[in-house]
């Protein structure tokens, strides 16, 4: 059994086999496996709190954290509450070329402390596969995504619980993007995810997505083709007036001027 940490993985390079996935509420304060873990697995935490604790070292785990339990691991849950609602998923990992199992970190990983909702999904779409007689394919294909999420989570420049939203704002920034639906979509309340974006970005969501829609408003701007109207009613925002005075604020000058310039500037490169 050979150790291969989630940065360094190809999923497809991994072969799956023995996937099994419930969702289950324990009534126990403590749980333990003294003699290691007989399956790789992962556990999503739909609700509670938890603390993992290996070797000394403590992962506190709540609503929506997934983490990373390696087989072989030996490590005991404590839960103050006595009550968790969790997704629980136990694979067989091998090196598809060489057949050789493969575990991801020898110690219990954290891989999100709040992971989205299409994480959820993944778990609850891959129980209800486990319960057909043909769950072959589907099961490996959605193992396979969430072994992506945790391989990407774990180069991601920023931290996991706003990276969702972040990628959100990124494939939807010419829409109505509210501060509700991000925090949703991050398993964390409104304030806190305000609070993240301005210490991790130094900007808030909204800001955030206005300066997506000015660099895309620049290229346009240098299509004279492209009236300024037109432009603010592509990238949403509600009239031109309100395009031009947020354009004004981030680049000190007007779309019309910044317009002018640029064409004089292609026109002395030509």
């Amino acid at each position: 059994m050979k150790t291969v940490e989630f940065g360094k993985l190809h999923a497809d390079e991994i072969s799956f086999s023995g996937i099994s996935v419930i969702r289950q509420t324990n009534p126990w304060s403590v749980c333990s496996h003294p003699d290691g873990r007989v399956f790789n697995g992962f556990l999503l935490l739909m609700s509670g709190e938890c603390i993992y604790t290996c070797d000394g070292e403590s992962i506190d785990l709540s609503a929506g954290g997934l983490i990373y339990l390696p087989k072989g691991a030996r490590h005991s849950v404590s839960a103050p509450e006595r009550s968790l609602d969790f997704y629980r998923i136990n694979f067989t990992a091998k090196d598809a070329a060489t057949g050789e199992e493969i575990i991801f970190s020898k110690r219990p990983k954290l891989i999100s402390d709040s992971s989205s909702r299409s994480i959820a999904d993944i778990c609850e779409e891959m129980r209800s596969a486990t319960l057909t007689e043909d769950s072959g394919f589907k099961s490996h294909s959605l193992l396979s995504k969430l072994l992506d999420f945790s391989i990407k989570a774990g180069s991601e420049k920023y931290p996991q619980r706003i990276s969702c939203a972040i990628e959100y704002i990124n494939e939807h920034y010419t829409e109505d993007v509210s501060i509700s639906k991000l925090a949703e979509l991050s398993f964390i309340s409104e304030p806190h995810l305000f609070r993240l974006f301005k210490k991790e970005l130094g900007v808030s969501p909204i800001e955030y997505k206005n300066e997506l829609r000015i660099k895309k408003a620049e290229s346009l701007l240098c299509d004279p083709e492209c009236s300024v109207g037109e432009i603010s009613l592509l990238l949403g925002f509600e009239n031109a007036c309100y395009f031009s005075r947020i354009f004004k604020k981030l680049r000190g000058i007007s779309p019309i001027k910044y317009r002018a310039l640029a064409n004089r500037t292609i026109g002395k490169e030509q």
